[in-house]
């Protein structure tokens, strides 16, 4: 697999995975061409980037987070919410960061990506429909 790392100073480099495996709450890559201690440190803080082409294709119901950042929120009754603009992992379920702009200031709240709360997700229109809980 082809991996493409962006420094923090933005400069990019492809390099091969050689392999990759789970680990604590990360991943461990072994990538050619970097093979000692001052290579790898190097890439401390780099954002590591995958052609989309090459994931595979999801279940239905499915969705990478980067198909969902950006998504046009509304409630169940057609009323405009705001954007995700992040998404959480938390313990249970991921949380949806949407925000919109109100009266000049960003307002920001949480959802939580379950199938009660989510009721439709359309990648085509880039729409997201959800039922809100009491209380948001």
């Amino acid at each position: 697999m082809l991996l493409r790392v962006k420094n923090a100073r933005g400069v990019e480099k492809n390099y091969h995975v050689k392999w990759a495996q789970p680990h604590s709450k990360g991943v461990l890559l072994a990538l050619e061409d970097v093979d000692d201690r001052d290579l790898a440190e190097a890439l401390i803080g780099s954002d590591l980037l995958i052609d989309k082409k090459t994931l595979p294709e999801l279940e239905k119901g499915t969705y990478y987070w980067s198909d969902l950042v950006g998504l046009s929120v509304f409630s169940k009754d057609e009323d405009y919410l705001g954007r995700v603009t992040a998404i959480m992992p938390t313990g249970g379920n991921d949380v949806y960061v949407v925000a919109k702009v109100v009266q000049g200031r960003q307002k920001e709240f949480l959802i939580p990506a379950l199938e009660s709360v989510v009721l439709d997700i359309d990648l085509e229109k880039q729409v997201m429909h959800v039922d809100l809980p009491e209380g948001l």
